[in-house]
This record gives structure tokens, C-alpha cells and sequence, in this order.
């Protein structure tokens, strides 16, 4: 333990460790002070060097080092503060401030001094630095405001070294009373883009060619593309490279060649691009089915699951591919899912009636004898119809 100060009131407002050093900020005897101490073997420290800004006139709000720099800031009225002739000058009444200075807390030609605020009473809560950047926040109020009268909450980003602000926002809240009180940074943190299936960061003005940047895709979403010709299902998963090109390339690959996908541009504005897909000629095709429930990629690409194959004569113009599109994620584990098992297998039953309608006989006399190719019904077919007749009335009274 160590202890410090002198005849007057002394505070330690912010600390700070780098390394084996540790940093303290505060006001002592009405003097803003920073002090380093060195931390021994035993954990004790031993105060190494001292710097005295000057008289204080207001409080320490954070103390930071980064890349060999003692970043310090807070709020006064002190339009001194012995760092130099500030970047940028105090505005009047109450300033906020950030103060850089080197390591070793000697007077340096490095050091630097911004002020921020106006003519009003300005206040610093908490600081953050960032990738080198001053993140900063706090309030604001106009010119001999009080306590009770409104205040503005602020946050900008400054360059320490220049002090020019680079970014800056403000706020007012309930009865223009906004105070802020502290800052906390999540680098790729979860916010309320992901339950939007959008990405973070800087929107581009040019033509994304990434999926995840230009569609509603995450990284993990994917679909299964299962050969006609009856090999085994593929997953196809999307990946934070991957492009209209290399989706194209993928769904070829999982279809074992079955089917062809092409990128086609249009040729009129905005010459937007879309994915293409048919099947192979003198090929099966090849089914594409929905992605697990929360990662389906389907959605987003503008497909829908169903077979993809070449048709085959004037005969096969009314084929139609039905899919029960049942997840094999179903379970009976509590009411939730119980719920969606029980959605999930109505809409499996619909589509089988849908199936059954499409599959029953057609008015007596236009039926096509798929041998002879000839019109007309006969006994073998009516029983057909009698039989699918009956397996649709007894699907309509279990459903």
C-alpha cells in the first residue's frame, strides 16, 4: 500500500495499469495532479514520477495509456492547463478536456491539450480509447444554466493527436435532462442487426459483391441440393467469400453436375445481377431443399425448395414437385415445440392433399392412356380414381 498527499483535500479519481506501471488522476489540494508508480516483485508500488497540471477547477473523468501516451480527460474551468498552448481553445465556463502526454510523465514537445465545449457548462463522464481514437461523453448546457435547467448529452470520437473531433453526436432525454455516465465498447458484439439478418459496418456505395453484403445472408445460413440420380444430399453453406460466382460453382458441385447455374446480368439499369438455375440437358436434376430452421439461405437468395429437372414430351408440362419441407430438428420437448411439430406436420398433410388432387383423374374421356398414348377411360383407371378418391376424403377427416 501507498499513501499520498498533502494538508488538503486529496482525491484519486481514475487509475489505470499498464504493464508494472500504474497511473493515478486526481485532485490534490485543489492541483490536478497524475502520478506513476512502478510495482515491485511484491506487488508494492513506488511512486516513480509526478505531473501537476495546474490548478484543478474541475475533476478528473478517465485516464488511459495507449501506444506509450498517458490519455487523460475531464472537465474545468482552468483555460491553462500546464500542457502547452492548446490544439483547441477553451470555450468558457466549464470545458471538457483531453490532455496527452508521454509516458513518463515528463514535459514533452509531444504533449497535447484540446478543449471541448462552448460558452455553457460542458462536463466529461468517461473516456475510451479505441484503435487510437478519444471516445468521449458527457453533457452540455447553455450559458449560466443551473442544475435543474436542460441538459444535452454528447458523445464524439477525437483524434488525440490533432484534436480535430472526427465524429459527433448529441441527444436530449426525458424533460432535456440527458446525462450520460459511462461508455462501454463491444467490438462485433451482438445488437439488434443480427435478429435483422444485417451486418455491421460502414455501408459501401458501390455494387457488394459478397452475399453478406449485399443480401440479407449471415455467415452459416445454408440449404441442401440432393441429386437426382440418387446420390446422397449435399450442404451447401454460405461463407463471409462468397459470392453469386462461387454460390454458383457450389450448387453445380453438390448436384454432382446434375444441374447448371449461371449468373446473368441484366442488361438495362441497374444491371442487377441473379442466379440462374436449370438442369443439365439429358440430366436428372437434382431437389433443393430448406436449410435447418434460423440459418435457411434460401429466403435470402429468392428460391424457393423444389426439383429442378428437364422435362420430357408435352406429357410431362403439367409435372409438379411437391416437398413435405418436414425440418429433422421436430421434437416434443415442451409446448414450443410441440406447437411447431404440430404447424410443421399440418402444413406436410396439406401438401399432400395438394399432392393427391394433383395425382387424381382428370374428367372421363380426356385421360391418356400412358401406353398407347390414346384417350379414353377404362375399369383399371376408374378404380384408380375411386381409390384416390377415397384416400383424400379420409386425409381431409384426420386432418
Amino acid at each position: 500500500m501507498a499513501q499520498f498527499g498533502g494538508v488538503g483535500d486529496d482525491f484519486v479519481q481514475a487509475m489505470t495499469v499498464s504493464g508494472s506501471d500504474l497511473y493515478t488522476a486526481g485532485v490534490e489540494n485543489g492541483r490536478m495532479v497524475v502520478r506513476q508508480f512502478t510495482l515491485g516483485e511484491d506487488g508494492a508500488p513506488v511512486l516513480s514520477a509526478t505531473r501537476d497540471l495546474g490548478l484543478a477547477q474541475g475533476s478528473i473523468a478517465g485516464i488511459a495509456i495507449d501506444n506509450g501516451r498517458v490519455i487523460l480527460t475531464g472537465q474545468t474551468e482552468n483555460a491553462a492547463l500546464d500542457l502547452g498552448a492548446p490544439t483547441t481553445a477553451h470555450g468558457g465556463g466549464s470545458d471538457a478536456f483531453i490532455a496527452v502526454m508521454s509516458a513518463d510523465l515528463q514535459p514533452a514537445a509531444s504533449d497535447r491539450l484540446t478543449y471541448i465545449g462552448g460558452e455553457g457548462d460542458d462536463t466529461a463522464a468517461d473516456v475510451v480509447v479505441k484503435d487510437g481514437k478519444v471516445w468521449i461523453t458527457g453533457a452540455n448546457r447553455a450559458a449560466g444554466a443551473s442544475d435543474a435547467d436542460p441538459s444535452q448529452g454528447y458523445l464524439s470520437r477525437l483524434d488525440p493527436e490533432t484534436g480535430a473531433v472526427e465524429w459527433s453526436r448529441t441527444w436530449t432525454a426525458d424533460n432535456a435532462q440527458a446525462r450520460p455516465a459511462t461508455i462501454a465498447v463491444a467490438s462485433g458484439g451482438a445488437s439488434v442487426l443480427d435478429r435483422l439478418g444485417l451486418p455491421q459496418g460502414e455501408i459501401t456505395q458501390t455494387n457488394a459483391k459478397l452475399l453478406t453484403q449485399a443480401t440479407a445472408l449471415r455467415v452459416g445460413d445454408q440449404f441442401t441440393v440432393t441429386p437426382g440420380n440418387g446420390a446422397r444430399a449435399v450442404t451447401v453453406e454460405i461463407t463471409a467469400k462468397d459470392t453469386l460466382d462461387t454460390l454458383a460453382k457450389k450448387i453445380v458441385n453438390a448436384s454432382s453436375r446434375q444441374l447448371k447455374a449461371t449468373v446473368v446480368t441484366d442488361k438495362t439499369a441497374p444491371f442487377m445481377q441473379r442466379l440462374e438455375i436449370t438442369a443439365e440437358s439429358n440430366k436428372a436434376g437434382a431437389v433443393i431443399s430448406s436449410g435447418a430452421p434460423g440459418k435457411d439461405a434460401l429466403g435470402a437468395l429468392g428460391l424457393t425448395p423444389g426439383l429442378i429437372s428437364t422435362t420430357a414430351g408435352a406429357e410431362s408440362k403439367d409435372r409438379k414437385a411437391y416437398g413435405l419441407s418436414l425440418p429433422n430438428t421436430l421434437t416434443l420437448n415442451g409446448k414450443e415445440a410441440i406447437k411447431a411439430s404440430i404447424e410443421a406436420l399440418a402444413s406436410a398433410i396439406s401438401t399432400v392433399r395438394s399432392a393427391y388432387k394433383g395425382l387424381g383423374p382428370q374428367t372421363a374421356g380426356t385421360l391418356t392412356n400412358s401406353l398407347t398414348g390414346k384417350g379414353g377411360s377404362t375399369a383399371y383407371y376408374d378404380t384408380q380414381a375411386a381409390n384416390f378418391q377415397a384416400a383424400l376424403a379420409r386425409l381431409s377427416t384426420t386432418a
